[in-house]
């Protein structure tokens, strides 16, 4: 254990230099506080990280405390856009919908969000800190958007009466006294994007990198059931991209490239194309990569995140966030969509594999006796007499036996290029 700390220490100690902002600099009190939390980690300790919860628009971490007082807003809109390593247009939480809610309020606690209604509206009327638009009329009762009010509240309740709002069980709002000291619910833009090329970045949900095939397949759905279809996981391609990417979604931020050591191999593959990034810590020629010094180190970490700006690997079996990004094609959408000759058309694999399943990727045919193509335990499935075994339901295996699909009736064979991520069964 203390080898495991000491080599992650010189790590950072001697990570290169690189054009930063000001807030990301190691020296800054928070990061040395999220660096410590992470090599607490790395040696098998509970560890807390800046992790912010966000949703598909907006990111939120619970902010200092701070006394409101009288006129309140800016007091603490100032106080989100002092909070360390905090994201693009920070501002006081107000959540516009149900998820929103949730996501603030699973950050913050019993936190304020960005209501009043001290100020130049009348008594009841509560309207954005950070807009000044209104969202609330007491008299009589108007929510001109979403709200969440705890019965009976607000009620401005006592001499002194109550001015700002904060969340209280469930994460319903009440009013209370704005000269009591409360933690503040801060927000800021879950979105970072490259300007010349309009590359974006945006945290995703938290998810483990579960097995399959390949194992960490459930990356790419996560980030497009949250952002969309065009949505894909990270995996930063240059310097800025890797600057955006990181600023978007901080340490301990899974990107998109896998370790399994095929074939005794330390080769990292990218999720989203399969094609390699790097063999161990060197870079595939003309391909970009950022490994933190002295990492990859293996210890049986597989999958990769951010770490000080740069890349680590790590235990694939954790849950953090997942980083993941927008690219566009950079081609032109033609006039009209062309209409596909059906003779010429090349079969789908779909088409090909009509008599057994296909794994995720829809790139290895294995039987239908199977029940599934690829896993830790594929060698095992099917018929041992038959169709079964790792001749037919393991992807590593059809792929060593370079056998190609050719007729619809055709399984255990190959449909479309095929990298091969997984093992022929379980090690």
């Amino acid at each position: 254990r203390n080898t495991r700390l000491s080599g992650l220490s010189q790590a950072v100690k001697q990570r290169d230099c690189r054009r930063r902002s000001p807030a990301a600099r190691p020296s800054d009190p928070m990061k040395l506080l999220i660096v410590a939390a992470g090599l607490l980690a790395s040696v098998g300790a509970t560890y807390s990280t800046y992790e912010p919860t966000c949703t598909k628009d907006k990111c939120y971490v619970k902010g200092p405390k701070t006394t409101p007082g009288e006129h309140p807003g800016p007091k603490m809109i100032s106080v989100c856009e002092s909070v360390p390593h905090i994201g693009p247009n920070p501002h006081v939480a107000v959540p516009t919908s149900e998820e929103e809610n949730d996501a603030a309020f699973h950050e913050c606690g019993y936190s304020l969000i960005g209501l009043t209604d001290d100020g130049p509206s009348q008594e009841g009327t509560f309207y954005d800190v950070n807009t000044g638009q209104t969202v609330y009329i007491d008299h009589p009762k108007q929510s001109f958007q979403f709200t969440k009010w705890k019965h009976g509240q607000p009620n401005d309740y006592g001499h002194n009466g109550q001015d700002v709002v904060k969340f209280t069980s469930h994460g319903k709002w009440e009013d209370v006294n704005e000269w009591y000291e409360y933690k503040v619910c801060c927000a800021y833009d879950n979105k970072r994007c490259v300007e010349e090329t309009g590359v974006c970045f945006a945290q995703g949900p938290k998810q483990k990198c579960e097995d399959g095939s390949p194992p960490g397949s459930n990356y790419r759905p996560a980030c497009k059931q949250m952002f969309g279809d065009d949505w894909q996981v990270a995996v930063p391609q240059s310097e800025d991209e890797n600057d955006e990417a990181y600023k978007a979604c901080g340490d301990w931020s899974f990107i998109g490239i896998l370790d399994l050591k095929w074939d005794a191999q330390d080769v990292w593959f990218n999720l989203n194309d399969f094609s390699a990034v790097s063999d161990g810590p060197d870079c595939v020629e003309n391909t970009y990569c950022n490994w933190l010094h002295g990492q990859p180190n293996g210890w049986n970490q597989h999958a990769a995140m951010f770490y000080d700006g740069a890349w680590a690997d790590i235990e694939k079996w954790k849950k953090l966030p997942i980083c993941c990004e927008y690219r566009p094609d950079g081609s032109e959408a033609p006039s009209a969509a062309p209409t596909p000759d059906p003779v010429s058309a090349a079969p789908t694999p779909a088409d090909l594999c009509r008599d057994g399943i296909t794994n995720n990727f829809e790139n290895v045919c294995c039987a239908a006796e199977c029940g599934l193509c690829g896993g830790c335990d594929c060698a095992h499935f099917g018929d041992p007499h038959g169709k079964g075994g790792p001749d037919f339901c393991c992807p590593g295996r059809i792929f060593e036996n370079a056998i190609e699909c050719v007729l619809s009736s055709d399984v255990g064979c190959i449909l479309d290029d095929y990298v091969p991520f997984e093992p022929i069964g379980c090690h």
